[in-house]
């Protein structure tokens, strides 16, 4: 029962971070082209 839940809640942050990962590289990115022009 515990090992369920926990394998379900890894694999919803699991997928949060697939998420998040390219929206934050593509704000960071944003970031760099502002400053660097």
């Amino acid at each position: 029962m515990f090992k369920g839940g926990l394998h379900c809640s890894f694999s919803l942050s699991e997928t949060l971070l697939q998420l998040a990962v390219p929206c934050v590289v593509s704000t960071i990115l944003h970031e760099n082209k502002a400053v660097s022009t």
